[in-house]
């Protein structure tokens, strides 16, 4: 019964776990209780900035490589018009003489012919041969011309035909003076008129328009372009630098220093090259350009002043409009050499003294001695003292083209050296820029 008791009634109870208030036993592995709540966070904006440097790094990879780039096509531009703007601005001034030797040769024959015309019958070799010489130089130098400048070629060949006009109307004049008919007059006339109203206006147009060009070159390099677009280069590799450096606590990265210090050289020498291309280009332009310009309107005026002397004096006693034109180009001689000194003053001076004495014969009625003196050759005649102006106008034409053109050939050695340096200096400093923070990047890898 109390076995049957024992068997059936409740079992004790167990003990599942310590009791409130006692510490679990060694050994028995039991869990301690933990303390409730969440874990600790990191700093705030830590874990950001964890996750936003790898994006700004490639940001400013981007940014680098681009104002590198950027740079270098600026450069490339720059110098290589650099380079070229100097030849171009030569040829320019080149084809300018040749349109002033042309009108200078054409007002030449001018005047050859008309002096020839006042002694009647035929002319002197001399003066012959002369005028053949002129007419000759100025059709070659219109086949060089049209060569060298595609761009004249249209007006050039409408010259050209004037050109053929006159040729042909005084050929007439002279083929009757030669046989004293009175209507070679008339010719020699409808020749000279002309040549004024076809041939010289268009060679005015042509000799502003080269004179443009040339200007137009050698204000090239003016532009800021190359200096702001290398100061924009060089600030954003600065920034990157400092940036980098702040980001992680290192002073240098060496990509980013290598490519700084390649953009700053590039910078600091083009700008040295430029500046000094600005200023042998002023120099051209206020010297020798300016040389070319001027003494070639000289030279122009010169032999228009030489044909209505001869035009006076075939005029025979009503010549005071021919006196008056005469004049006009006497004073535009005189302008151009207003400031100017040397041997050219002196030799229009000379030719201006022998001109009087064949007005001074003329208005007294010695017209056959103004005429004698006029188209004699003697050292202090006008016709003597005329070919030394115009000899003397002609060599300094050359000398000041061969001078632009030895400075125009200086013009493009410093461009020339950036634009093999430079260029893929910046190209590496670009591949620097990148690989300095690309270092930076791998640690996020």
């Amino acid at each position: 019964m109390s076995q049957s008791a024992s068997a059936t009634g409740p079992a004790p109870a167990t003990a599942t776990g310590p009791r409130p208030g006692t510490a679990p036993r060694p050994g028995t592995g039991a869990l301690a209780p933990t303390r409730t709540g969440a874990p600790p966070s990191p700093k705030p904006g830590a874990a950001q900035a964890q996750r936003s440097t790898p994006r700004s790094l490639r940001l400013w990879t981007l940014a680098t490589v681009l104002a590198c780039a950027v740079f270098a096509l600026t450069s490339l531009a720059t110098m290589w018009n650099a380079t070229t703007a100097g030849s171009e601005a030569a040829d320019d001034a080149a084809q300018l003489v040749r349109i002033q030797s042309i009108r200078a040769n054409l007002l030449r024959a001018d005047s050859l012919a008309t002096n020839a015309f006042l002694v009647g019958g035929l002319e002197s070799a001399d003066q012959r041969s002369a005028y053949d010489e002129a007419l000759e130089e100025t059709t070659q130098l219109l086949a060089e011309a049209a060569a060298a400048q595609p761009e004249d070629r249209e007006s050039l060949s409408v010259l050209n035909r004037a050109v053929l006009r006159y040729a042909a109307d005084m050929e007439q004049a002279r083929a009757n003076n030669r046989q004293g008919y009175p209507v070679g007059a008339g010719y020699l006339s409808e020749a000279s008129a002309e040549l004024r109203t076809a041939a010289l206006p268009i060679l005015e147009e042509l000799a502003a328009v080269n004179q443009q060009r040339a200007n137009d070159q050698l204000e090239a390099n003016n532009h800021p372009w190359f200096e702001l677009i290398g100061i924009a280069a060089v600030v954003v590799l600065v920034v990157a630098m400092f940036w980098t450096a702040r980001r992680f606590r290192r002073v240098i990265n060496v990509g980013l220093l290598v490519a700084t210090a390649l953009a700053l050289v590039t910078l600091v020498a083009g700008m040295a090259v430029l500046a000094n291309n600005r200023s042998v280009s002023d120099d051209i332009r206020s010297g020798d350009l300016d040389t070319i310009t001027t003494v070639g309107a000289m030279r122009a005026a010169a032999n228009e002043a030489k044909v209505q002397e001869s035009l006076r004096l075939i005029a025979h006693g009503s010549g005071a409009s021919h006196e008056e034109a005469w004049k006009r180009a006497s004073q535009d001689v005189e302008d151009g050499l207003s400031g100017s000194g040397g041997n050219l003053r002196q030799l229009w001076a000379n030719y201006v003294e022998a001109h009087e004495t064949v007005v001074e014969n003329d208005e007294n009625g010695k017209w056959e001695d103004a005429v004698e003196f006029a188209t004699g050759g003697d050292d202090d005649s006008p016709n003597a003292t005329f070919d030394a102006f115009d000899d003397e106008a002609s060599a300094m034409l050359d000398a000041s083209a061969d001078q632009v053109r030895q400075e125009a050939d200086r013009l493009a050695v410093g461009p020339m050296v950036l634009l093999f340096l430079g260029v893929p200096a910046l190209v590496v400093a670009a591949i620097f820029s990148a690989v300095g923070l690309r270092a930076r990047l791998k640690e996020y890898q």
